[in-house]
């Protein structure tokens, strides 16, 4: 390569405006990178921690006795006093109050709302028991791979104005 061709590839980005950079931001990249760095080594080092026992599953069963005793709290709830106004100045309507709490107690099937639908496991990693929620996708595929022509012809296009620019 000639120093012709250097120059004017030089001179090809001399518009283009680029980032000015004080001491303090170099320091200020500095310490995020060495931050960043130590970053696991941190994690590793939270008190109270056991090592991963890896992730096992488990599942939400409430007793009947638990159930049947939130039934019983819930219809001896005491009402205080109808209140003194039309509007919820005063806050939520008494009748109101009445009929969720009646709908919670009553109506609400616990059963069949008891968390089973996604499956649940214990992860212990850099904190004890964080639960966490995965559900495997059902059906279909990613897009671009039910049409892939379409997504090589969207690709090729993007790239288009990349190859003209060199």
């Amino acid at each position: 390569m000639t120093s012709a061709s250097s120059d004017e590839s030089m001179n090809e980005f001399a518009d283009v405006p680029r980032p000015r950079m004080s001491r303090r931001g170099v320091v200020r990249a500095g310490a995020l990178a060495l931050g960043l760095g130590a970053a696991p080594a941190r994690a590793a080092e939270v008190p109270g921690t056991a090592p991963a026992a890896g992730v096992r599953p488990f599942r939400v069963h409430i007793s009947p006795t638990v159930l049947g005793d939130l039934r019983r709290r819930i219809a001896a709830t005491r009402w205080p006093d109808s209140e003194t106004v039309a509007d919820t100045s005063q806050g939520v309507p008494l009748m109101l109050m009445r009929s969720v709490a009646r709908y919670w107690g009553e109506g609400y099937d616990w059963r069949r709302f008891e968390l089973y639908q996604a499956p649940r496991t214990w992860a212990e990693r850099a904190y004890h028991n964080l639960i966490y929620f995965h559900e495997a996708g059902k059906g279909g595929h990613f897009a671009a791979w039910e049409q892939p022509f379409i997504y090589a012809a969207e690709l090729r296009a993007g790239f288009r104005p990349l190859r003209s620019a060199l």
